[in-house]
């Protein structure tokens, strides 16, 4: 993999002794290693990083003479000041164009603008998601540490900072949408660096990781059964990784994950009916806008109920998408008849018509002329009045009528 070092160049302190801009010499120590002599990070950095390309970012007021004698053979590359809008697109812009896809990047701002971190920040963050690169390192010499330091100026690695950043935004599309892709593949490679010798004692971390991965895809899939299972198994590592000091020290992400899945879990509580969960599934799958898999889990959570309550078997496929699917299409055509309905009563009919229109619409991705913009619109709230109307029938209201010829009809 291609190591390149991207490194910024100012225009340096004003000497007075020599009427001139210029950097200091100084002892810089880059991390651990030890430490040499030299003008600029950037050089310093290239002696312990040996890299395949160096670019040296600056002004046309930058010290290019300096970075001549103390980097050496490198690419300059010309960027604004960032005093706008518009220069720090330019600038954005510049950088962006660095031909670093699935490298290794390394990146020194020591000697930047004031205001290169925060810009720092988004463009490694561009690298990373659009030209798949790898941040190794992002380093800045502390030279106010020198005194202090016996002479020596650390340079330290600031990568935690965007590893915060990273960490946040998985965090956000986790609670958001449920997918928790990222978070895994953040304690994945946090795994992968723990030393061998140590990593039994974070085994739980590893479990948790392959639980959420696969928890995504339940959520992807609606995948009720297994969804369940899942938030169960995590649940049973959540007491596992709160007594463990080991992890609560070097994975601080578990534990905003871990919060967030105890306001999930504490949802079920108390919960004893699988319909009874299921539709709080739905309501949980509608706050995070994933209104078709809402709508299926919705329907899906009718059937349940329905076998549930005449005490059947809620995963056979016969009874329920054939039998129990015939019962309630002969239902709905009574009562388009205005005929009496036979085993369920009307208001129940009526609501389950509405949820198989709008669960129609939606399977076919709402492709017919007649509908409009408002129509979607309508059709979000229209499901929430369904989650809510079928709950609250489901709880407070007897729906079965003739119940024991009704279980006849499945046999």
């Amino acid at each position: 993999m291609k190591k390149v070092i991207i490194t910024i160049l100012g225009k340096g302190q004003f000497i007075k002794e020599t009427g001139k801009y210029d950097y200091k010499l100084a002892k810089y120590q880059v991390e651990n290693h030890e430490p040499k002599e030299g003008k600029l990070v950037g050089g310093v950095l290239k002696e312990i990083v040996k890299p395949d390309k160096v670019y040296v970012l600056g002004t046309d007021a930058s010290l290019w003479h300096i970075a001549d004698e103390y980097i050496e053979d490198y690419e300059k590359v010309l960027i604004p000041y960032g005093m706008n809008n518009q220069e720090f697109w330019n600038m954005f812009d510049t950088i962006a164009k660095l031909p670093v896809e699935n490298g290794e990047i390394y990146f020194d701002m020591t000697h930047g603008f004031r205001s290169i971190p925060m810009f720092i920040s988004t463009l490694l963050n561009f690298f990373t998601k659009v030209k798949k690169a790898q941040i190794k390192g992002v380093y800045y010499g502390v030279w106010e540490a020198t005194s202090k330091n016996n002479g020596i100026t650390p340079v330290v690695n600031i990568l935690p900072l965007l590893e915060m950043n990273e960490t946040i935004e998985a965090f956000t599309i986790f609670k958001e949408y449920s997918d928790g892709r990222k978070i895994a593949n953040i304690l994945k490679n946090g795994f992968k660096q723990i030393p061998n010798e140590e990593k039994r004692y974070f085994k739980e971390i590893q479990n948790l990781n392959k639980n959420l991965e696969f928890y995504s895809k339940t959520v992807g899939f609606s995948a009720l059964k297994f969804y369940h299972q899942t938030l169960e198994k995590i649940k049973q590592l959540i007491n596992e990784i709160e007594s463990n000091e080991k992890i609560n020290q070097n994975f601080k992400t578990v534990n905003y994950v871990i919060e967030d899945f105890k306001k999930e879990l504490q949802i079920y509580d108390g919960l004893s009916s699988t319909w009874e969960r299921d539709i709080e599934t739905a309501k949980v799958f509608f706050e995070k806008n994933r209104y078709a898999q809402a709508l299926t889990i919705l329907r899906e959570t009718v059937l349940t109920y329905i076998l549930e309550v005449l005490n059947l078997d809620i995963f056979n496929e016969d009874l329920r998408e054939t039998k129990l699917g015939k019962i309630l299409y002969d239902e709905q055509e009574r009562l388009s008849k205005k005929e009496e309905t036979l085993y369920f009563n009307k208001e129940f009919i009526q609501i389950y018509q509405k949820l198989r229109d709008l669960r129609n619409k939606s399977n076919h991705a709402f492709m017919k002329r007649e509908i409009s913009e408002k129509s979607i619109d309508k059709s979000v709230e229209n499901l929430e009045n369904y989650i809510s109307e079928i709950k609250n029938m489901f709880y407070n209201a007897n729906i079965v009528k003739n119940k024991s010829k009704l279980i006849d009809l499945f046999n």
